[in-house]
């Protein structure tokens, strides 16, 4: 649950939650920070009260967070196989998870300033396409500013 919770909040990569350290997690303040991400740029992104939640709930006897019961690295696909073949969703990739994070977002109003800060996108190309998928929400928004 820890997993799934901080990878649809943050919105970040398979590559980055799997490198995430302890050392890199303030939970009292809601953060977690990647030292690079795929732009080569440190990435703090805030995370839910439910990751948070998820994340006190888990044991620290290695320094990763996600990690397997002798601290080594995950392979991920595999782990997401498991994951989704439990819930009933194969097929589904972990990616979703992180497309899903800034389609939220973007329904929630955020600017693309915003998403791209929150997504750790380089471009704005990369948070443009998730703003012109929410026209519904951008009709009711002038629909309840303007009339």
């Amino acid at each position: 649950a820890a997993l799934i919770e901080v990878a649809f909040s943050s919105g970040w990569r398979a590559g980055s939650l799997f490198d995430l350290a302890w050392d890199h997690v303030d939970l009292d303040a809601g953060i977690i920070t990647a030292p690079t991400s795929k732009s080569g740029q440190p990435l703090v992104t805030p995370i839910s009260s439910a990751a948070v939640a998820e994340l006190r709930r888990l044991s620290r006897p290695h320094p990763r967070v996600f990690c397997n019961r002798s601290g080594g690295g995950y392979q991920y696909r595999k782990l997401w196989e498991r994951i989704t073949a439990m819930a009933g969703m194969n097929g589904k990739v972990f990616h979703m998870l992180r497309h899903g994070c800034a389609s939220t977002l973007a329904a929630a109003g955020a600017s693309q300033a915003q998403l791209m800060a929150h997504m750790g996108h380089a471009s704005l190309a990369s948070s443009r396409r998730y703003l012109h998928a929410d026209i519904v929400n951008k009709r009711a928004l002038a629909q309840r500013v303007f009339g």
